[in-house]
């Protein structure tokens, strides 16, 4: 469900830009660093907490 709102926002934004580029110039956008970081969380959040591994670390001693 915030998949979808998401992509709902994305493609509004980019259809926007689209309409506005005549005015505007070609705007190269970046998403900040914490809406990436958040996005991955929710979909971390939606896979759920047993699709989580722990990455193999070998111990020396």
């Amino acid at each position: 469900m915030l998949r979808l709102a998401a992509r709902s926002l994305v493609y509004l934004f980019t259809l926007l830009g689209f309409l506005l580029r005549p005015f505007t110039g070609r705007i190269r956008w970046a998403v900040p660093g914490w809406v990436t970081f958040a996005g991955n969380q929710l979909a971390r959040l939606e896979r759920g907490a047993t699709a989580i591994r722990k990455p193999y670390l070998p111990y020396y001693y």
